[in-house]
């Protein structure tokens, strides 16, 4: 059938790429429950990539959950001459609560992929 002539088609570049690295980022907003089946699907693409002798390094972003959970601590604040990180954490400098937050933050998200 159609799928036939779409491997036939994708034959040279799954050649081409086998044994190679991709590096997927995951954006934080993807983590979140409304986006899980788009999540899911990128994981399955992942999987599938897998399959066909391509390596993935699989590398999340926790911003969202991160700017949520500092301004609930009452400790996100913006200070001139602060790294620039992401979008949301423009000018954000993290001291050893935020970045003890960071991590906390961080643990889920790796659980998730």
């Amino acid at each position: 059938g159609n799928w036939l002539s779409l491997f036939r088609n994708a034959a040279p570049y799954i050649a081409a790429f086998r044994g190679g690295t991709a590096v997927v980022h995951v954006p934080s907003w993807m983590l979140s429950e409304p986006e899980s089946q788009n999540f899911k699907g990128l994981m399955e693409d992942v999987a599938f990539c897998s399959l066909l002798g391509l390596s993935c390094v699989v590398v999340t972003s926790i911003e969202d959950k991160l700017v949520a959970r500092l301004r609930k601590e009452g400790i996100y604040e913006e200070r001139p001459g602060g790294c620039t990180v992401g979008n949301q954490l423009r000018g954000v400098v993290l001291d050893e609560r935020g970045l003890a937050i960071a991590k906390q933050e961080a643990g889920p998200a790796r659980v998730e992929v």
